[in-house]
């Protein structure tokens, strides 16, 4: 009825303060599999609950306002979704063969001290990995 697709999601209270790549790319896609099957989408949003909201920072910056937090996303054409699937498919058809795309310093979540938090703390295939360095 509204050609909303909403998606819940628990995060930090801290993240809302970046950019989240990851959900505009994956609402997106969402968004590409309605209009495939002919769903109209005009809106995508996640419903974010925040799991370290405390009232005590309230003072802070851009800090939410209470612990669950509606983030609008912009939406794609069709033309720039398929494009982006046919990116990703194409990667990981690379990788199948074994050509591996290097992951970006912000997929990597460098800090200002050059340290990657993301491969030393989050990546699910650290041990695997040339760049994480665990290997």
């Amino acid at each position: 009825e509204t050609k909303t697709i909403t998606d819940w999601k628990v995060t930090s209270a801290w993240a809302l303060k970046y950019d989240k790549p990851d959900w505009v790319a994956q609402e997106n896609l969402y968004a590409h599999m309605h209009r495939h099957h002919e769903v109209p989408v005009e809106n995508l949003e996640i419903i974010a609950i925040l799991r370290d909201w405390h009232e005590r920072y309230l003072n802070q910056p851009d800090y939410p306002p209470v612990a669950v937090a509606r983030v609008v996303l912009p939406l794609w054409s069709p033309d720039e979704a398929q494009a982006f699937l046919e990116t990703k498919v194409r990667v990981h058809q690379n990788a199948r063969a074994g050509n591996y795309l290097h992951c970006s310093d912000g997929e990597r979540w460098r800090d200002s001290k050059g340290a990657y938090k993301r491969c030393e703390s989050w990546c699910q295939v650290r041990k695997f990995c040339e760049q994480g360095g665990s290997r």
